[in-house]
């Protein structure tokens, strides 16, 4: 499945580029070890295909802009991000572990799904920016995700599942949404595994 990824982070550009680069690192590594390659030039990975778009603390919309692009939970990273691709939010979904920023972000750009990553257990991580939380109704609601998941394999069960379903719909020619008719979701358990979700209609084509 062709899906893109980006980074929507507070850190700094050059941050996120070391960070690539590592990463790169240790999956041509991997990569290499597992098609048996033994010459280190050979990478299997182009590294700046790795992040499809970056959006930091410092980047800005166009180069003649004063202000960098505000940063989470403001949108607009999200719909910058958007417009590069040309697609709209409601074909993307939003991956973070911070409910008041990452998520806010997602529900307010319109995102088609907004998934909380927690750590096992379902502790959540204090990686909030600070910005204020307010608890009214609809505040609470920007901060509902789609979808908890405890690590990005479970993320990527999920997401293979919706999509094997689209390809099943599909195939067979059938005008029912990801939600398969229920107002509440699709309810997908997975083999080998404890755990079941339902995913309430998450439109999946890029993260």
């Amino acid at each position: 499945y062709d899906i893109k990824g980006w980074v929507l982070t507070r850190n700094m550009e050059r941050n996120v580029f070391h960070m690539r680069k590592m990463y790169h690192a240790e999956l041509t590594r991997w990569q290499r070890t597992q098609e048996n390659i033994e010459d280190e030039t050979n990478g299997t990975v182009d590294e700046e295909s790795i992040f499809h778009a970056i959006v930091a603390r410092n980047t800005k919309s166009k180069p003649e802009d004063e202000e960098p692009i505000k940063s989470k939970p403001h949108p607009d990273g999200i719909i910058h991000i958007c417009s590069l691709w040309g697609c709209h939010p409601s074909e993307v979904i939003m991956v973070g572990d911070s409910a008041n920023d990452d998520i806010t972000a997602a529900n307010r750009a319109g995102c088609g799904g907004a998934v909380l990553l927690t750590q096992p257990g379902g502790t959540r991580l204090d990686t909030d920016s600070g910005f204020a939380v307010g608890g009214s109704e609809e505040e609470m609601r920007e901060r509902t995700p789609s979808l908890i998941v405890e690590s990005l394999l479970e993320l990527r069960d999920c997401l293979k599942a919706v999509l094997e379903e689209k390809e099943r719909e599909k195939e067979n020619g059938s005008s029912v949404g990801l939600a398969g008719g229920k107002k509440d979701g699709m309810v997908y358990n997975f083999e080998n595994s404890d755990y079941s979700v339902v995913i309430p209609g998450i439109n999946v084509k890029n993260v």
